[in-house]
């Protein structure tokens, strides 16, 4: 997504996005969540994760097949995605599916 460097943002920019419904917010908002896990997941609350993995599960569908496959490829090596997330990822077209399928301890151990 980012190379080393955090999106800025707050809260009410993040509602916003939620609260958007075109291409380009679904997608700035999965590059925000997925640079979360990428660089505070250590400090994320359990609360906090669920929400980020809610939001995607809501918005996957709707974004771009390049950010769906980039999604597959960070989610594929963390070991607490829901099993909905990583089933709807590992039926999509093959680059986006490939990353869960080849990397995903879940995907195989969980379904």
């Amino acid at each position: 997504m980012t190379e080393g460097k955090l999106p800025s943002f707050d809260a009410e920019s993040l509602m916003s996005l939620v609260r958007q419904k075109s291409v380009e917010s679904r997608t700035q908002l999965t590059q925000i969540i997925i640079d979360l896990f990428d660089h505070q997941s250590a400090v994320l609350s359990e609360r906090q994760r669920t929400l980020m993995f809610s939001i995607l599960q809501s918005i996957i569908n709707e974004i771009e097949v390049s950010v769906r496959q980039a999604v597959a490829g960070r989610l594929a090596l963390m070991d607490d995605v829901p099993r909905d997330i990583i089933s709807k990822l590992a039926n999509d077209e093959i680059r986006v599916a490939f990353p869960v399928l080849s990397k995903s301890g879940i995907y195989v151990t969980r379904i």
